[in-house]
């Protein structure tokens, strides 16, 4: 079966991964990238290669991936000998996600004062939390950065909303 490609190809990464040999074998690895595509209907358009990722995640996670929402995901595969199905050796997704990097009340000594921290707080977060629902939908995850020497204040306030903590690595690209 002939797997349909409409989408550009990077043909420097495809030949290079193609020219790569497994050196124990000997034998010719065809590596190819490919996007994991889905119609507007949420169906993937290449259903051999979506059913290969889901195997490949069944084995090395004990459960399918969930493509739901927005983002994008590749999937590095080994084509068969017959060129009709695939081995995936490697999968990543991309989901952008909101990052609140910036979030600051004043805090007071005085009861009053600790008080209108606490309705600013709640106001700025229900503010953004409207706008992000009305934008990209509700269900959305955000990343929110916390001062460690902040955190004290926010402990209970984050547990309520039920916030998990998310180790995280920046990358500038």
């Amino acid at each position: 079966m002939e797997r349909q490609q409409d989408y550009p190809q990077d043909t420097k990464t495809n030949q290079r991964a193609e020219g790569d040999r497994d050196q124990a074998s000997g034998q010719h690895s065809r590596l190819v990238l490919s996007p994991v595509l889905f119609d507007q209907q949420g169906n993937p358009r290449d259903k051999i290669l979506y059913d290969a990722v889901q195997e490949f995640a069944n084995r090395e996670f004990g459960n399918p991936i969930n493509f739901a929402g927005p983002g994008q995901a590749w999937a590095v595969a080994k084509l068969s000998e017959e060129g009709d199905g695939y081995e995936v050796i490697g999968v990543s997704r991309l989901t952008m996600r909101a990052d609140c990097h910036l979030f600051h009340i004043k805090l007071g000594e005085e009861e009053i004062i600790r008080e209108d921290a606490r309705r600013a707080r709640d106001m700025l977060t229900g503010r953004m939390t409207g706008y992000l629902q009305d934008t990209a939908g509700p269900g959305m995850e955000v990343m929110v950065h916390v001062e460690e020497s902040q955190e004290r204040f926010w402990k209970g306030y984050l547990r309520m909303i039920g916030a998990k903590p998310a180790q995280r690595w920046l990358v500038k690209i």
